[in-house]
């Protein structure tokens, strides 16, 4: 009994959901018949509106083109302003045109020349460079001087003639012969200084070369010197003279 009332139980499912489901098909394929319908019947609505719109637009041209008739009036009203106007042409030339044609050009710019008065033109003076201050004394003192000479053997004579040398303040007669040898390349022999000053040889002639009494001798001014010319002071304008005794 069991088997039987558990048998009936799923046949009574089964058929309960072969009929639910056959309901719920039914119920898609009315609804899409139903959406088929209204996309057909939107499309009709459609197409007589384009239609509708085209026809308008023409009928619009057609009024726009017909409210504008052209009369031979007006044509000849027209013609007949732009006779009148005599302007015509300049009405149609570009505003760059006017201008340019408006504007007339400057004359270029001449340097302008002073009228001529007669008057020559004032000269600005003439400022001379000064010249710097000299550096030089005014009256520069003349250089001090004494004349010098030297006279050899009897058989020689002269070695050197009366010559100017120059002379500072405090020479001597022995400062004074050292200069004058060594200016005119003079060879001299001496020994000591001061108070012991002596001249042994001048010009390669020495003392006793020509007898015991041989030797050289100095005079200033005339005057002969018979102490050491170490300790003879000279001044400017002395005449020193320097021989050889036999």
């Amino acid at each position: 009994m069991q088997r039987i009332v558990k048998s009936i139980v799923l046949l009574f499912v089964l058929l309960l959901t072969f009929s639910l489901i056959g309901c719920g098909t039914a119920e898609e394929n009315a609804n899409a018949g139903k959406e088929e319908e209204k996309t057909s019947e939107i499309v009709k609505k459609e197409e007589p509106l384009e239609v509708d719109s085209e026809d308008k637009k023409g009928g619009q041209e057609e009024t726009t083109d017909s409210t504008i008739p052209s009369t031979p009036e007006k044509d000849s009203e027209q013609v007949a302003e732009q006779e009148k106007s005599p302007n015509s042409e300049s009405l149609n030339t570009s505003p760059v045109e006017k201008s340019s044609s408006s504007t007339p050009k400057k004359p270029a710019a001449t340097p302008s020349t002073p009228p001529e008065t007669g008057k020559t033109p004032s000269t600005p003076p003439v400022t001379k460079p000064v010249d710097p201050p000299s550096t030089k004394p005014e009256n520069p003192k003349p250089a001090a001087t004494v004349t010098f000479s030297i006279v050899g053997p009897n058989d020689v004579g002269t070695i050197l003639s009366g010559s100017k040398i120059g002379i500072k303040d405090g020479d001597t007669a022995f400062d004074v012969l050292k200069n004058a040898t060594k200016q005119h390349g003079i060879q001299i022999e001496t020994r000591g200084s001061g108070a012991t000053a002596y001249v042994e040889g001048i010009d390669n002639y020495y003392e006793f070369d020509y007898g015991a009494k041989s030797g050289w001798v100095f005079e200033l001014n005339g005057v002969s010197i018979s102490k050491s010319i170490g300790t003879i002071n000279v001044k400017d304008g002395d005449r020193i003279e320097c021989y050889y005794t036999e």
